[in-house]
Protein backbone atom coordinates (compact mmCIF):
# COMPACT_ATOMS: atom_id res chain seq x y z
CA UNK A 1 0.00 0.00 0.00
CA UNK A 2 1.45 3.37 -1.23
CA UNK A 3 1.37 6.24 1.43
CA UNK A 4 0.24 9.70 0.13
CA UNK A 5 2.37 12.14 0.65
CA UNK A 6 1.47 15.57 2.26
CA UNK A 7 3.57 18.56 1.63
CA UNK A 8 4.55 20.38 4.18
CA UNK A 9 3.01 23.41 5.40
CA UNK A 10 5.01 27.38 4.87
CA UNK A 11 5.40 26.49 8.29
CA UNK A 12 7.30 23.35 8.71
CA UNK A 13 8.92 24.08 5.60
CA UNK A 14 10.45 27.34 6.91
CA UNK A 15 11.05 24.72 10.32
CA UNK A 16 12.94 22.33 7.50
CA UNK A 17 15.37 25.10 6.09
CA UNK A 18 16.25 26.54 9.47
CA UNK A 19 17.12 23.29 10.28
CA UNK A 20 19.69 22.82 7.17
CA UNK A 21 20.97 26.44 7.73
CA UNK A 22 21.62 25.56 11.27
CA UNK A 23 23.67 22.52 11.03
CA UNK A 24 25.56 23.48 8.07
CA UNK A 25 26.24 27.09 9.61
CA UNK A 26 27.46 25.03 13.01
CA UNK A 27 30.10 22.91 10.88
CA UNK A 28 30.99 26.05 9.13
CA UNK A 29 32.16 27.59 12.11
CA UNK A 30 33.67 24.68 13.36
CA UNK A 31 35.67 24.36 10.57
CA UNK A 32 36.63 27.55 10.01
CA UNK A 33 37.49 27.67 14.55
CA UNK A 34 39.86 24.54 13.51
CA UNK A 35 41.93 26.83 11.25
CA UNK A 36 42.85 28.89 14.02
CA UNK A 37 43.21 26.28 16.22
CA UNK A 38 45.56 24.33 13.77
CA UNK A 39 47.51 27.30 12.41
CA UNK A 40 48.34 27.80 16.32
CA UNK A 41 50.29 24.67 16.38
CA UNK A 42 51.61 25.08 12.99
CA UNK A 43 52.77 28.68 12.99
CA UNK A 44 55.55 30.72 15.21
CA UNK A 45 53.78 32.60 17.61
CA UNK A 46 54.99 35.45 15.59
CA UNK A 47 53.55 34.46 12.63
CA UNK A 48 50.42 33.17 14.52
CA UNK A 49 49.89 36.90 15.72
CA UNK A 50 49.95 38.15 11.99
CA UNK A 51 47.40 36.25 10.77
CA UNK A 52 44.63 36.21 13.53
CA UNK A 53 44.98 40.27 13.06
CA UNK A 54 44.50 39.68 9.24
CA UNK A 55 41.69 37.43 9.67
CA UNK A 56 40.06 40.28 11.91
CA UNK A 57 40.93 42.90 9.29
CA UNK A 58 39.21 40.14 6.69
CA UNK A 59 35.80 40.63 8.63
CA UNK A 60 35.67 44.33 8.00
CA UNK A 61 36.90 43.55 4.33
CA UNK A 62 33.55 41.25 3.82
CA UNK A 63 31.20 43.65 4.94
CA UNK A 64 30.10 44.72 1.63
CA UNK A 65 30.12 41.56 0.75
CA UNK A 66 27.78 40.49 3.72
CA UNK A 67 25.55 43.36 2.47
CA UNK A 68 25.69 42.61 -0.97
CA UNK A 69 24.06 39.32 -0.20
CA UNK A 70 21.10 40.35 1.17
CA UNK A 71 20.71 43.57 -0.59
CA UNK A 72 20.60 40.16 -4.26
CA UNK A 73 18.32 37.64 -1.96
CA UNK A 74 15.89 41.09 -1.35
CA UNK A 75 15.66 41.12 -5.61
CA UNK A 76 15.62 37.76 -6.07
CA UNK A 77 12.87 37.17 -3.27
CA UNK A 78 10.65 40.10 -4.49
CA UNK A 79 11.12 38.97 -8.63
CA UNK A 80 8.68 37.03 -10.40
CA UNK A 81 9.39 33.37 -12.33
CA UNK A 82 10.12 34.98 -15.64
CA UNK A 83 12.46 37.41 -14.51
CA UNK A 84 14.33 35.98 -11.62
CA UNK A 85 17.22 34.35 -14.35
CA UNK A 86 17.72 37.36 -16.11
CA UNK A 87 18.08 39.19 -13.01
CA UNK A 88 20.44 36.80 -11.55
CA UNK A 89 22.57 37.30 -14.34
CA UNK A 90 22.52 41.28 -13.91
CA UNK A 91 23.21 40.53 -10.15
CA UNK A 92 25.81 39.48 -10.84
CA UNK A 93 27.62 41.26 -13.29
CA UNK A 94 26.91 44.17 -10.90
CA UNK A 95 28.39 42.29 -7.95
CA UNK A 96 31.42 41.58 -10.03
CA UNK A 97 32.07 45.52 -9.88
CA UNK A 98 31.68 45.47 -5.81
CA UNK A 99 34.13 42.70 -5.89
CA UNK A 100 36.60 44.47 -7.97
CA UNK A 101 36.15 47.48 -6.40
CA UNK A 102 36.67 46.19 -2.85
CA UNK A 103 39.52 44.24 -3.82
CA UNK A 104 41.11 47.15 -4.88
CA UNK A 105 40.60 49.13 -2.01
CA UNK A 106 41.72 46.17 -0.19
CA UNK A 107 45.07 46.67 -2.41
CA UNK A 108 45.75 50.26 -2.03
CA UNK A 109 45.85 49.60 2.08
CA UNK A 110 48.12 46.77 1.63
CA UNK A 111 51.45 49.39 2.08
CA UNK A 112 49.98 51.04 5.41
CA UNK A 113 48.55 47.76 6.61
CA UNK A 114 51.78 46.31 6.64
CA UNK A 115 53.36 48.43 8.54
CA UNK A 116 50.48 48.63 10.84
CA UNK A 117 50.10 45.60 11.86
CA UNK A 118 53.99 44.78 11.36
CA UNK A 119 53.46 42.17 9.04
CA UNK A 120 57.31 42.30 7.88
CA UNK A 121 56.05 42.09 3.92
CA UNK A 122 53.03 43.24 2.03
CA UNK A 123 52.81 39.67 0.87
CA UNK A 124 49.90 38.29 3.14
CA UNK A 125 47.99 41.95 3.16
CA UNK A 126 48.27 41.76 -0.82
CA UNK A 127 47.09 38.32 -0.68
CA UNK A 128 43.78 39.05 1.47
CA UNK A 129 43.72 42.16 -0.91
CA UNK A 130 43.28 39.41 -3.52
CA UNK A 131 40.98 36.85 -1.99
CA UNK A 132 38.05 39.40 -1.44
CA UNK A 133 37.37 39.37 -5.09
CA UNK A 134 36.28 36.00 -4.98
CA UNK A 135 34.75 36.02 -1.71
CA UNK A 136 32.54 39.17 -2.58
CA UNK A 137 31.05 37.24 -5.02
CA UNK A 138 30.58 33.97 -3.35
CA UNK A 139 28.36 36.15 -0.90
CA UNK A 140 26.54 37.21 -4.59
CA UNK A 141 25.65 33.73 -4.91
CA UNK A 142 24.60 33.01 -1.63
CA UNK A 143 22.33 35.84 -2.18
CA UNK A 144 20.78 34.28 -5.15
CA UNK A 145 20.23 31.22 -3.21
CA UNK A 146 18.83 32.69 -0.49
CA UNK A 147 16.02 34.54 -2.39
CA UNK A 148 14.85 31.79 -4.49
CA UNK A 149 14.99 29.85 -1.02
CA UNK A 150 16.79 26.94 -2.09
CA UNK A 151 18.39 26.39 1.35
CA UNK A 152 19.69 23.13 0.92
CA UNK A 153 21.57 23.95 -1.63
CA UNK A 154 22.90 26.81 0.59
CA UNK A 155 23.44 25.01 3.19
CA UNK A 156 25.97 22.62 1.26
CA UNK A 157 27.82 25.46 -0.16
CA UNK A 158 28.76 26.80 3.33
CA UNK A 159 30.33 23.83 4.14
CA UNK A 160 32.13 23.24 1.06
CA UNK A 161 33.08 27.23 1.19
CA UNK A 162 34.54 26.36 4.99
CA UNK A 163 36.28 23.55 3.80
CA UNK A 164 37.88 24.99 0.61
CA UNK A 165 39.33 28.06 2.55
CA UNK A 166 40.13 26.26 5.45
CA UNK A 167 42.28 23.59 3.05
CA UNK A 168 44.09 25.85 1.37
CA UNK A 169 45.37 27.92 4.41
CA UNK A 170 46.11 24.76 5.97
CA UNK A 171 48.21 23.52 2.40
CA UNK A 172 50.17 27.05 2.27
CA UNK A 173 50.93 27.34 6.08
CA UNK A 174 54.59 25.99 5.43
CA UNK A 175 55.28 29.31 3.62
CA UNK A 176 54.04 31.66 6.66
CA UNK A 177 51.43 33.84 6.37
CA UNK A 178 51.49 34.95 2.89
CA UNK A 179 50.93 31.10 2.46
CA UNK A 180 48.02 31.02 4.74
CA UNK A 181 46.40 33.60 2.51
CA UNK A 182 47.26 32.59 -0.82
CA UNK A 183 45.83 29.14 0.38
CA UNK A 184 42.72 31.10 1.21
CA UNK A 185 42.38 33.20 -2.07
CA UNK A 186 42.97 29.47 -3.87
CA UNK A 187 40.56 28.25 -2.23
CA UNK A 188 37.96 30.98 -2.35
CA UNK A 189 38.01 30.46 -6.20
CA UNK A 190 38.05 26.80 -5.94
CA UNK A 191 34.69 27.53 -4.08
CA UNK A 192 33.39 30.25 -6.04
CA UNK A 193 33.66 27.98 -9.25
CA UNK A 194 31.08 25.38 -6.94
CA UNK A 195 28.99 28.49 -6.24
CA UNK A 196 28.60 29.23 -10.18
CA UNK A 197 27.82 25.80 -11.21
CA UNK A 198 24.88 25.36 -8.42
CA UNK A 199 23.42 28.48 -10.12
CA UNK A 200 24.15 27.75 -13.56
CA UNK A 201 20.48 27.46 -15.02
CA UNK A 202 20.06 31.14 -14.15
CA UNK A 203 22.67 32.16 -15.90
CA UNK A 204 22.08 30.78 -19.27
CA UNK A 205 19.31 32.93 -20.48
CA UNK A 206 17.99 35.68 -23.28
CA UNK A 207 18.62 38.97 -22.99
CA UNK A 208 15.30 40.16 -23.14
CA UNK A 209 14.40 38.58 -20.10
CA UNK A 210 15.81 40.88 -18.01
CA UNK A 211 13.13 42.78 -17.60
CA UNK A 212 10.17 40.11 -18.70
CA UNK A 213 6.95 40.43 -17.01
CA UNK A 214 7.92 42.53 -14.57
CA UNK A 215 9.74 45.80 -13.49
CA UNK A 216 14.12 46.14 -14.80
CA UNK A 217 16.81 45.99 -12.95
CA UNK A 218 17.79 49.29 -11.52
CA UNK A 219 21.61 50.11 -11.04
CA UNK A 220 20.44 52.94 -9.62
CA UNK A 221 18.21 51.92 -6.66
CA UNK A 222 20.45 48.36 -6.55
CA UNK A 223 23.45 50.52 -5.41
CA UNK A 224 21.42 52.40 -3.17
CA UNK A 225 20.39 49.51 -0.91
CA UNK A 226 23.91 48.18 -0.81
CA UNK A 227 25.23 51.31 0.63
CA UNK A 228 22.71 51.33 3.61
CA UNK A 229 23.14 47.87 3.71
CA UNK A 230 26.43 48.09 3.83
CA UNK A 231 26.31 50.96 6.96
CA UNK A 232 23.68 48.96 8.76
CA UNK A 233 25.91 45.56 8.51
CA UNK A 234 29.21 47.66 9.72
CA UNK A 235 27.32 49.17 12.53
CA UNK A 236 26.15 45.85 13.91
CA UNK A 237 29.75 44.77 13.26
CA UNK A 238 30.70 47.55 15.37
CA UNK A 239 28.43 47.08 17.85
CA UNK A 240 28.89 43.51 18.50
CA UNK A 241 32.73 43.91 19.05
CA UNK A 242 33.46 47.19 20.19
CA UNK A 243 33.06 46.37 23.80
CA UNK A 244 36.01 43.73 23.19
CA UNK A 245 38.34 46.76 22.28
CA UNK A 246 36.53 49.20 25.15
CA UNK A 247 37.40 46.40 27.61
CA UNK A 248 41.14 45.95 26.76
CA UNK A 249 41.53 49.81 26.72
CA UNK A 250 39.71 50.18 30.47
CA UNK A 251 40.39 46.95 32.12
CA UNK A 252 43.31 45.84 33.66
CA UNK A 253 45.48 43.19 31.74
CA UNK A 254 44.20 40.16 33.68
CA UNK A 255 40.35 41.25 33.26
CA UNK A 256 40.45 42.24 29.77
CA UNK A 257 41.77 38.82 29.41
CA UNK A 258 38.38 37.33 31.58
CA UNK A 259 36.47 39.76 28.96
CA UNK A 260 38.44 38.41 26.06
CA UNK A 261 37.37 35.07 27.04
CA UNK A 262 33.64 36.19 27.78
CA UNK A 263 33.29 37.15 24.39
CA UNK A 264 33.74 33.81 22.81
CA UNK A 265 30.36 32.84 24.35
CA UNK A 266 28.69 36.33 23.19
CA UNK A 267 30.00 35.01 19.60
CA UNK A 268 28.66 31.88 19.77
CA UNK A 269 24.98 32.51 21.11
CA UNK A 270 25.31 35.01 18.18
CA UNK A 271 25.90 32.82 15.20
CA UNK A 272 23.77 29.99 16.78
CA UNK A 273 20.29 31.11 16.23
CA UNK A 274 21.50 33.47 13.01
CA UNK A 275 19.75 30.22 10.91
CA UNK A 276 16.44 31.84 11.72
CA UNK A 277 17.32 35.36 10.27
CA UNK A 278 18.83 33.63 7.28
CA UNK A 279 15.74 31.38 6.19
CA UNK A 280 12.41 34.49 7.28
CA UNK A 281 14.50 36.63 5.01
CA UNK A 282 12.81 36.69 1.49
CA UNK A 283 9.63 36.47 3.16
CA UNK A 284 10.21 39.32 5.17
CA UNK A 285 10.56 41.46 1.14
CA UNK A 286 6.69 40.90 1.24
CA UNK A 287 4.55 43.52 3.18
CA UNK A 288 1.84 40.65 3.70
CA UNK A 289 3.79 38.31 5.69
CA UNK A 290 6.28 40.76 7.49
CA UNK A 291 4.79 41.82 10.70
CA UNK A 292 3.12 38.45 11.86
CA UNK A 293 6.56 36.37 10.12
CA UNK A 294 8.98 38.76 12.17
CA UNK A 295 6.93 38.58 15.36
CA UNK A 296 6.96 34.43 15.52
CA UNK A 297 10.83 34.67 14.15
CA UNK A 298 11.81 37.39 16.81
CA UNK A 299 9.82 34.83 19.28
CA UNK A 300 11.86 32.20 18.49
CA UNK A 301 14.92 34.08 18.61
CA UNK A 302 14.17 35.26 22.00
CA UNK A 303 13.49 31.40 23.19
CA UNK A 304 16.86 30.15 21.80
CA UNK A 305 18.73 33.25 23.31
CA UNK A 306 17.15 32.26 26.88
CA UNK A 307 17.82 28.97 26.51
CA UNK A 308 21.42 29.68 25.58
CA UNK A 309 21.84 31.85 28.79
CA UNK A 310 20.81 29.73 30.85
CA UNK A 311 23.15 26.89 29.47
CA UNK A 312 25.89 29.09 29.13
CA UNK A 313 25.63 30.20 32.97
CA UNK A 314 25.30 26.84 34.62
CA UNK A 315 27.52 25.16 32.21
CA UNK A 316 29.89 27.87 30.74
CA UNK A 317 32.21 27.78 33.79
CA UNK A 318 32.95 24.46 33.76
CA UNK A 319 33.72 24.30 29.93
CA UNK A 320 35.78 27.22 30.10
CA UNK A 321 37.48 25.64 33.41
CA UNK A 322 38.17 23.02 30.99
CA UNK A 323 39.08 24.39 27.90
CA UNK A 324 40.83 27.76 28.94
CA UNK A 325 42.08 26.69 32.36
CA UNK A 326 40.28 27.20 35.70
CA UNK A 327 41.44 30.45 35.98
CA UNK A 328 38.42 31.03 33.85
CA UNK A 329 35.93 29.68 36.10
CA UNK A 330 36.04 33.15 37.87
CA UNK A 331 33.39 34.07 35.30
CA UNK A 332 30.80 32.41 36.57
CA UNK A 333 27.39 32.98 35.66
CA UNK A 334 28.54 36.45 33.80
CA UNK A 335 29.17 33.47 30.97
CA UNK A 336 24.99 33.77 30.83
CA UNK A 337 25.11 37.62 30.43
CA UNK A 338 27.80 37.43 27.45
CA UNK A 339 25.43 34.60 25.97
CA UNK A 340 22.29 37.07 26.41
CA UNK A 341 24.53 39.92 24.46
CA UNK A 342 25.22 37.81 21.86
CA UNK A 343 21.77 36.50 21.62
CA UNK A 344 20.56 39.89 21.65
CA UNK A 345 22.65 40.97 18.95
CA UNK A 346 21.01 37.77 16.66
CA UNK A 347 17.53 39.31 17.70
CA UNK A 348 19.12 43.40 16.02
CA UNK A 349 20.62 41.66 13.27
CA UNK A 350 16.76 39.92 12.34
CA UNK A 351 15.56 43.53 12.52
CA UNK A 352 18.29 44.83 10.30
CA UNK A 353 17.12 42.19 7.73
CA UNK A 354 14.06 43.21 7.93
CA UNK A 355 14.66 46.61 7.44
CA UNK A 356 17.01 45.91 4.84
CA UNK A 357 13.62 43.38 2.73
CA UNK A 358 11.67 46.49 3.32
CA UNK A 359 13.79 49.01 2.25
CA UNK A 360 13.59 51.16 5.26
CA UNK A 361 16.60 52.70 6.53
CA UNK A 362 15.31 53.86 10.01
CA UNK A 363 16.88 50.79 11.79
CA UNK A 364 20.12 51.69 10.25
CA UNK A 365 20.00 54.93 11.47
CA UNK A 366 19.03 53.77 14.97
CA UNK A 367 21.95 50.88 14.88
CA UNK A 368 24.68 53.92 14.35
CA UNK A 369 22.62 55.50 17.13
CA UNK A 370 23.20 52.95 19.85
CA UNK A 371 26.70 52.40 18.69
CA UNK A 372 27.34 55.99 19.71
CA UNK A 373 25.79 55.77 22.68
CA UNK A 374 27.20 52.41 23.65
CA UNK A 375 30.46 53.90 23.20
CA UNK A 376 30.12 57.13 25.04
CA UNK A 377 28.37 55.31 28.24
CA UNK A 378 31.32 53.03 28.25
CA UNK A 379 33.81 55.41 27.40
CA UNK A 380 32.83 57.65 30.72
CA UNK A 381 31.20 55.45 33.51
CA UNK A 382 30.43 51.94 33.01
CA UNK A 383 33.59 50.79 32.60
CA UNK A 384 34.89 49.60 36.18
CA UNK A 385 34.08 45.54 35.67
CA UNK A 386 34.15 42.89 33.42
CA UNK A 387 30.07 42.78 34.91
CA UNK A 388 29.89 46.64 34.47
CA UNK A 389 30.77 46.51 30.49
CA UNK A 390 29.05 43.40 29.48
CA UNK A 391 25.52 44.19 31.32
CA UNK A 392 25.68 48.14 29.35
CA UNK A 393 26.33 46.04 26.56
CA UNK A 394 23.43 44.35 26.96
CA UNK A 395 21.29 47.00 28.26
CA UNK A 396 22.07 48.70 24.92
CA UNK A 397 21.38 45.67 22.33
CA UNK A 398 17.78 44.52 24.66
CA UNK A 399 17.24 48.72 24.42
CA UNK A 400 17.64 48.69 20.68
CA UNK A 401 15.85 45.14 20.04
CA UNK A 402 13.03 46.81 21.36
CA UNK A 403 12.97 49.99 19.62
CA UNK A 404 13.28 47.90 16.48
CA UNK A 405 10.36 45.91 16.81
CA UNK A 406 8.35 48.73 17.72
CA UNK A 407 9.25 50.90 15.08
CA UNK A 408 8.79 48.07 12.72
CA UNK A 409 5.00 46.96 13.71
CA UNK A 410 4.38 51.49 13.26
CA UNK A 411 5.87 51.13 10.05
CA UNK A 412 3.72 48.41 9.42
CA UNK A 413 0.79 49.57 10.10
CA UNK A 414 1.36 53.31 8.58
CA UNK A 415 2.32 50.81 5.05
CA UNK A 416 -1.53 49.06 5.41
CA UNK A 417 -3.20 52.31 6.35
CA UNK A 418 -1.45 54.08 3.46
Amino acid sequence: MTVPTVAPTPRRALVRAGTVVAIATAAANVVAFALTIVLGRLLTVADFGAVVALLGVAIVGQVPAMALQVVVARHMATATAATRPGLARALLLHAGLVALAVAALAALITVPATGLLHLGSPGPMAWLAASLAPVTLIFAVQGLLQGEERFTALGVFLVVMAVTRVGGGLAGSGFGPAGVFAGIALGAVAALAVALFLVRRDLVVRRDLVSAGGQPFQPREFYGELWTAVAGMGALLALTNVDVMLARHFLSRHDSGLYAAGAVASKIAFWFPQAVAVVVFPRLADAEQREGLLARAATVVIGLGLLTSAGTALLGPWIFGILLGAEYRTLGATLGVFAAAGAAGTLVQLLLYSGIASKDRAITAVLVAALVVLVGVVSTVAHGSVTTIIVTVLTTLVTLAVVGLLLSRWRSRATVRD
